[in-house]
């Protein structure tokens, strides 16, 4: 049982910061310089 918890726990820990990563980081690498944030581009 303890395995079965562990596995979980790491597979929590690298969704949260896989979930992080593409909310904060991935999406300002993607933004346009030449672009305001409300273009829609």
């Amino acid at each position: 049982m303890e395995e079965i918890q562990g596995i979980l726990l790491i597979l929590a820990g690298l969704f949260s910061l896989w979930f992080l990563y593409g909310k904060f980081i991935k999406k300002d690498k993607a933004s346009d310089s030449n672009c305001g944030k409300d273009c829609g581009c």
